[in-house]
């Protein structure tokens, strides 16, 4: 070849070669969510860095060009690497039809915008699968760090992600905590003005989105406890959700303060009379959620842990970690490594939170709920008693009560009914209705509690109560027979500390109805969807039931289910299926005996030595690529020195 063409060629192709590891670069700068600005920086790249690298001498230029290719096809293997190497959980089961297709309208009230994802990461987006019509409220606009519309920008991206479309994201445009003697608006006197941190005194939303208030009427809410609860009530009474969901009463005054509104705005509609009864979720989104172990690249992810020795969620007291609802999520959501999973472009989108570095705490095989019913007949009844103070809260849907939601110290133990000592209440209802159960709230205080109480029917039967659950869970009370009732008195026979009472009390006419549907266990209860061996030893399976009923057959599961392993019958070990490690990969069903539409399927994979070496290696690399991804995504927009903050200042 002529010695002047293999010099032109060599220099062009280094160029060529060097332009195009730009644009891998630009490819791995686009996967971070950024494609717009990825082109950008292409068409600044060739500019800027060909003619400069033409001008170098030959060495120079040759090492450029390498860097460049070192660069790009490390960054290349990283990708490709944790977007395709461990790929997805796959899984199916009557779950996805009972639990996410049954219902029509479903709601998830949450304070900030990320809230979403802590409350309810990989339920949202399973009920979008399901073809159900999800909307998600935010009560705070999260502007006390992050003005102009940040965060609610945010929501929009990640719900999109979600499968949930912007005109189903409502802002109700209230303050990210406030600057007042009350220290928040749930507590403010009513009509009192309450600003918000940010120093705004109304509500407020995005130009091509506005908050709630603006949407309906044009104009906006003052920051007043009157407007909160009637915007939160109006949202509610309009939408109508068969299913929702809220954040409970997290360490956190705008956590504790949602859960709170949307208690009293939704026990105000059921206290009208209203013919409306959704279920009702509570949940965390601390304690089981972002501040919970990061365990996401175990083996086999597992289920949320425990996050109190006591047994209780000790935010409240009120829930007991035994009673929780546990719900599977979408397979597709779980993945050995984040990069993998469906949930990665959600939790990206809230670069201001760095959420991406939470996810594998926030992200468990399960998502942990208290269901909340909303039948009782009492909501309406009349209630008299010469200790009037707590009285009427009672039968307002409000299980704990603070009067100072911002004082992180104090304890959510207010609004309880304490009576005189031989004090009797009575309870007329606003029809005779027959009832079959009683449910008893103790104050949730642990140290003050009610040891005994009576009821009288009017038929002069007398029922006792026995203790309480002391700190406040639900105390069943189940007559003998269902008994027409127009009216019952509850009298405290025996209490202990200074100030014993009832926080709620409820009646109902039938058992609670939800979901049923069952979901297959390792023998720690750990939720499975693809399970992958650690070892050759055999592999001990359990049952997980949603309702009392299928968690009293899950206790003997061999009597009461039927388990295969691609078709053939599993053998039983001490109440346990048991499943030899397979040669190949393996397809387990689960059925309940006498109703096989009940029913879930895992898929087990063969042990692989390779892979249990593989996969630490991989999923260092996968935590590389998540840091420096949330990184970027930050110090983009929100760090001290973004680039953004650095054009905005020229």
């Amino acid at each position: 070849m002529n010695p002047a063409l293999k010099k032109w060629l060599r220099r062009w192709l280094l160029l060529l070669f060097t332009a195009l590891s730009g644009g891998f670069c630009v490819l791995f700068y686009g996967s971070l969510g950024l494609e717009k600005r990825a082109l950008w920086f292409a068409l600044g790249y060739c500019v800027v860095l060909l003619p400069v690298c033409r001008l170098l001498p030959r060495f120079f230029a040759r090492v450029f060009a390498a860097l460049h290719a070192l660069g790009v096809l490390g960054a290349a293997a990283v990708f490709l690497a944790v977007t395709l190497g461990g790929g997805r959980y796959s899984a199916q089961g009557s779950w996805q039809q009972s639990l996410y297709a049954a219902p029509q309208k479903v709601l998830f009230v949450v304070p900030h915008q990320d809230d979403d994802l802590n409350l309810a990461a990989g339920v949202i987006d399973a009920y979008r699968t399901a073809g159900t019509q999800v909307k998600v409220l935010f009560l705070s606009n999260g502007d006390a760090d992050f003005q102009d519309g940040y965060r609610l920008n945010e929501a929009l991206r990640c719900q999109k992600a979600l499968g949930v479309e912007a005109g189903d994201v409502v802002f109700l445009g209230y303050g990210d905590q406030y600057t007042s003697p009350y220290g928040h608006i749930y507590n403010a006197p009513a009509g009192e003005l309450v600003p918000s941190d940010a120093g705004r005194t109304h509500t407020y939303g995005l130009k091509r989105h506005p908050e709630y208030r603006a949407s309906v009427s044009g104009g906006w809410s003052d920051y007043t406890y009157d407007n909160v609860i009637w915007d939160m009530q109006e949202f509610l009474g309009a939408e109508l959700p068969d299913v929702i969901y809220c954040i409970d009463q997290d360490f956190h005054p705008d956590h504790r303060g949602t859960s709170l509104i949307f208690e009293t705005a939704l026990g105000n509609l059921l206290g009208s009379g209203a013919d409306y009864h959704p279920l009702v979720y509570k949940g965390f989104g601390y304690s089981t959620s972002w501040l919970a172990a990061d365990d996401y690249y175990a083996p086999n992810l597992p289920s949320a842990l425990p996050p109190y020795e006591s047994g209780r969620m000790e935010e409240t007291n009120t829930y007991v970690w035994a009673d929780r609802l546990r719900l599977p999520l979408r397979p597709q959501d779980m993945a050995y490594t984040r990069r993998a999973s469906a949930l990665y472009s959600a939790f990206a989108g809230y670069g201001s939170q760095r959420a991406l570095q939470r996810m594998g705490r926030v992200v468990n095989s399960d998502k942990v709920f208290w269901p909340r019913r909303t039948d009782s007949l009492l909501y309406t009844a009349q209630l008299s008693a010469q200790s009037t103070d707590g009285l009427g809260r009672l039968t307002d849907f409000k299980l704990a009560d603070s009067a100072h939601v911002a004082q992180r110290e104090h304890r959510p133990f207010d609004g309880v009914w304490t009576p005189a000592p031989g004090d009797a209440l009575t309870v007329e209802l606003a029809a005779p209705a027959v009832i079959s159960e009683l449910v008893f709230y103790d104050s949730p205080s642990l140290q003050d509690n009610v040891l005994q109480a009576r009821v009288t029917l009017e038929n002069g039967g007398q029922l006792l109560t026995g203790p309480l659950d002391p700190g406040g869970a639900p105390t069943r009370l189940t007559l003998p027979a269902p008994t027409g009732l127009s009216s019952f008195t509850v009298e405290l026979l025996e209490t202990e500390g200074a100030a014993p009472g009832l926080c709620e009390l409820e009646a109902y006419a039938a058992d609670a109805q939800g979901p049923a549907f069952i979901k297959v266990t390792d023998a720690g209860g750990n939720f499975l969807y693809t399970y992958t061996p650690e070892s050759r030893q055999d592999i001990l399976l359990g049952v997980y039931g949603s309702t009392p009923e299928l968690r009293a057959l899950a206790q003997d599961p061999a009597a009461n289910f039927t388990a295969t392993v691609n078709g053939a019958p599993l053998a039983v070990q001490d109440g346990s299926f048991v499943l030899p490690c397979p040669a190949k990969e393996s397809t387990v069903r689960l059925a309940l005996k006498s109703d096989a539409s009940v029913w879930d399927e895992i898929t087990v994979k063969p042990y692989s030595k390779a892979r249990q070496a593989f996969l630490p290696t991989l999923q260092k690399l996968d935590t590389l690529y998540c840091s420096f991804s949330c990184w970027t995504r930050y110090h983009w927009a929100f760090g001290e020195h973004s680039v953004l903050k650095a054009l905005g200042r020229l």
